[in-house]
């Protein structure tokens, strides 16, 4: 008898899961809220949950096989050491130079490293083509731990926790909760040494005897970022100015690049049990970071007639914001909106007060954020992405002012993701050619 199995969603993880299946000799249905009802009421092997469908779904109560997630089933199907990385921000950043360092680990060895989970190809898509000698750095969103049973990772790592996607999980706790769970399935577990306090208070149980490797800004955790911009490490002092490399001479990419150096050194003394004397040295880290190449929209300046405009769409909640506001040395023009997620905008009170000359808010959470920042006498409601903008430019014509578009919310009231809507924010400023000369993109 055929086995036959329900895939919930059609997006990019649900293909994937749908092609793995295939592969594996099941017989697949893909399913979305468009289609009938009725499928659901079959029975099937069991169901695969799209990371993108909210657990609190009335037509999940109907299910009544075993429910799975994408990664769980990429988890039990692949092979070789598995490396979790999450975090509310930073996390693609140091998904990639931790994998680019473990690449480079592959030149001296056998190792074959792949890279993907939320980074943007779901580990069914390249499961199957794992063996023992893989290694395979995900990048873990906390939708994909929440559903997730089969969690078992060689290192676990979280970036940070702030407040992020609460009209999705409800409360903070349960956000933190999803977050912790890679931790918790962890052999090697590393955190942030400020949020692994704030763990330790929320949760003070879960974290109790757990072995925790800590990095971060103080001297107190084992690999530290001083002032002066160095990583220093039980095996290795890195000044990240001779690394030739301007980004990372900004606190949240130094930090990135901190943990990945944490994850890596950890993951080859003591999974992989190889001597790092023999080949970690500064010439291996800049092999490494050569092949770097920044992500896009992640604070990327454009050059209109003299105005200085910053492309941050992948600014996906309030801490972004902050951050990209504490990165930029001028006074600006804030461009913020974008879907609702129920997120709480009060702590930019005081850095918008001191570094920004306008807000211009737009899309599904303008009204929202508006409403917790009413008390600021320079903010604007506006119809639309491109009236805002339009006003910005308008503005910083004639005050000489930067514009930061950095929206602080997820992208899916008007765009797929923040990719097309970072594009086409630049298309919006190629419209402008016709009414100043030039446009430079600095990447």
């Amino acid at each position: 008898m055929e086995k036959k199995v329900l895939i919930l969603g059609k997006g990019i993880s649900g293909k994937a899961a749908q092609n793995l299946l295939n592969l594996l000799g099941y017989k697949t249905i893909l399913w979305d809220e468009k289609d009938s009802f009725d499928i659901l009421k079959d029975k099937y092997e069991f169901i695969v949950k799209s990371p993108g469908i909210p657990p609190y779904k009335d037509f999940l109560k109907i299910l009544k096989s075993k429910i799975i997630s994408e990664l769980d089933l990429g988890l039990i199907n692949s092979k070789g050491y598995k490396i979790g990385i999450t975090g509310t921000n930073g996390k693609s950043t140091t998904t990639l130079i931790t994998y680019l360092l473990l690449e480079t680990l592959g030149e001296f060895s056998s190792l074959k490293t792949f890279i993907g989970g939320n980074y943007g190809i779901p580990l069914s898509e390249f499961a199957h083509l794992t063996d023992k000698s893989s290694v395979i750095v995900l990048e873990l969103s906390s939708f994909q731990l929440f559903d997730s049973k089969y969690l078992k990772f060689d290192v676990g790592a979280i970036l940070n926790i702030h407040e992020d996607h609460i009209s999705w999980h409800r409360t903070f706790s349960n956000y933190m909760f999803s977050k912790l769970k890679l931790i918790l399935n962890s052999k090697i577990r590393i955190i942030e040494e400020r949020t692994y306090k704030k763990c330790k208070i929320a949760f003070k149980n879960l974290l109790k005897d757990k072995n925790i490797i800590t990095f971060g800004i103080s001297p107190n955790s084992s690999y530290f970022l001083s002032q002066d911009y160095c990583i220093y490490t039980p095996h290795i002092k890195v000044d990240l100015k001779e690394l030739n490399c301007p980004e990372f001479l900004q606190k949240p990419f130094a930090l990135d690049l901190l943990a990945s150096l944490c994850i890596f050194e950890n993951f080859v003394n003591y999974i992989l049990k190889l001597d790092l004397k023999k080949f970690y040295n500064i010439s291996f880290i800049k092999k490494a970071i050569n092949k770097y190449k920044k992500l896009p929209f992640r604070l990327e300046k454009r050059q209109l007639e003299g105005i200085s405009i910053y492309n941050d769409s992948k600014s996906t909640n309030p801490h972004s914001v902050e951050w990209a506001l504490r990165a930029v040395n001028d006074r600006v023009i804030l461009i913020m909106g974008g879907k609702d997620k129920g997120l709480c905008f009060n702590n930019l009170i005081p850095l918008i007060k001191k570094k920004v000359f306008k807000v211009f808010l737009f899309g599904e959470a303008k009204v929202s954020i508006y409403k917790q920042l009413k008390n600021l006498p320079n903010i604007k409601v506006c119809s639309s992405l491109e009236e805002a903008l339009d006003e910005a430019i308008k503005l910083a014509k004639k005050h000489n002012l930067t514009i930061l578009f950095s929206p602080g919310c997820s992208s899916f009231d008007r765009f797929k993701n923040y990719l097309e809507r970072g594009r086409y924010f630049d298309k919006l400023l190629e419209k402008y050619k016709n009414v100043y000369e030039e446009i430079s993109w600095i990447k």
